[in-house]
């Protein structure tokens, strides 16, 4: 039977936002009230011998400031009660909120402020806010202070995604390594691949950068980017991401990995300079790390600009060595402008989300048509080194634009290397171009 619909005309609008560099801050907050307040001032109640407190009323909020917002600020209610629907808060329990965790762009501090007023109670009032600056693990706690001894204490613990802090267990070891079934000799173990490095800065200006973003892993430091500012890195504007000029060999993150990264740039638009690190004996707690997407965000408290890291440890993986080379017809070819990008992704791992196709492809070659690179001969892109887990084929898109005074050639196609294929050779009129891939297995050496 077809169900009765009423159209009463009423309507319920929902409001959602989803920052692109989120964080969950669990909040808890307590009432306490001074010890050496006098006896005018407890609580309406100790007088019947009941629990001590006051029935209050008010506005909590939760606020954070996301980029992409005209208004610069995005609030949340986590109390909000009017005079006539007062709730009792008894002293040295938690307030109960209408809503304790909130979601926070880990570049922007989560401003919690009160303004609570006691129901029939003139002796209580509490207004006022305090900053929590997004960390690892337990932000700590402040105090909110109000009239005649009253405060709130405010607790603030950051969400660590997918259990990373959870307890130690037998279920969460994975094997050291393995040997790739359809590759003999050749053995998979954990390799850590960083996809891509984001920059933000205000109005997203053209910028030039100097500085380092290494990483330590047991085999010691490798550097991935490095200007110096004498001769820094131009990034243009409306342009986030850093091209990678490193690992030159695989990342072992056996008990641990750590990442570096200070930048700057002549102007002082960037100032960012701060720690990326694996939990510590992540060789024992592989479960929760492993075959995961994560983002880490490096700022400095009061700066505008940050760093943002999407990587991925893998389980078991494979070292790609890669040579990209643009062989050009008749055997050189002068004053060609080349621009356009060269990806690297894997065939079995899922790019549903504009996220992940961004931030989590290795981009090999990446040049905008204002800021060419010009060649005069056969010319080969810098040697890349790409993890392969061990499940995957490689992926290869290739869309380039090849530019003379005759006319401009394009070359678009994806390619796929099943792990142990040397090479292959996208053909056209003006030019070839062959990638050539090494493959290593553990030691990766």
């Amino acid at each position: 039977m077809k169900p009765n619909i009423v159209d009463t005309g009423a309507r319920v609008e929902l409001q959602c936002i989803a920052f692109t560099f989120g964080v969950c801050a669990q909040v808890e907050m307590f009432m306490y009230k001074d010890d050496d307040s006098s006896e005018s001032q407890k609580t309406i109640n100790e007088d019947d011998g009941g629990e001590l407190g006051v029935e209050v009323f008010g506005l909590i909020c939760a606020k954070c400031h996301p980029s992409l917002l005209a208004k610069g600020c995005y609030e949340n209610h986590m109390f909000n009660v009017i005079q006539d629907e007062h709730e009792w808060v008894g002293l040295g329990t938690q307030i109960n909120l209408f809503k304790n965790l909130v979601a926070v762009p880990a570049y922007s501090q989560l401003e919690i402020s009160l303004d609570l007023s006691g129901y029939e109670d003139d002796e209580f009032s509490i207004e006022g806010t305090a900053c929590f600056q997004p960390t690892n693990g337990d932000g700590g706690y402040k105090d909110i202070r109000g009239v005649n001894g009253y405060y709130v204490r405010v607790y603030v613990t950051w969400c660590e995604p997918s259990n990373l802090n959870k307890r130690w267990c037998e279920e969460d070891m994975i094997d050291g390594f393995c040997l790739m079934p359809h590759s003999p000799g050749l053995y998979a173990s954990h390799l850590l691949e960083v996809f891509s490095l984001f920059i933000a800065r205000p109005n997203e200006e053209e910028v030039s950068l100097y500085g380092s973003v290494k990483i330590l892993d047991y085999r010691g430091w490798c550097t991935v980017f490095s200007y110096s500012k004498n001769e820094p890195y131009f990034l243009s504007r409306g342009c986030n991401l850093l091209p990678l000029q490193g690992p030159d060999r695989a990342l072992q993150p056996l008990m641990f990995f750590l990442m570096e990264i200070d930048l700057r740039d002549i102007d002082g638009h960037v100032n960012i300079k701060g720690f990326v690190n694996s939990c510590v004996e992540i060789d024992e707690r592989q479960r929760p790390w492993f075959d995961k997407r994560f983002c880490a965000v490096v700022k400095l408290v009061n700066e505008k600009s940050f760093a943002a890291v999407n990587y991925t440890i893998f389980s078991f993986a494979v070292e790609a060595i890669m040579e990209v080379n643009f062989l050009f017809k008749g055997g050189s070819c002068a004053h060609v402008k080349i621009y356009g990008d060269v990806i690297a992704s894997y065939d079995k791992l899922s790019y549903l989300t504009n996220y992940d196709a961004e931030f989590f492809q290795r981009v090999l070659f990446t040049r905008k048509k204002a800021n060419f690179l010009e060649v005069e001969d056969n010319y080969q892109l810098p040697r890349y080194v790409v993890a392969v887990p061990m499940t995957c084929s490689l992926l290869t898109k290739v869309n380039l634009s090849f530019q003379t005074n005759l006319g401009t050639h394009r070359v678009g196609e994806l390619v796929k290397f099943q792990i142990g294929e040397p090479y292959r050779i996208i053909k056209s009129d003006f030019v070839d171009i062959r990638i050539d891939v090494d493959w290593k297995g553990l030691p990766y050496v």
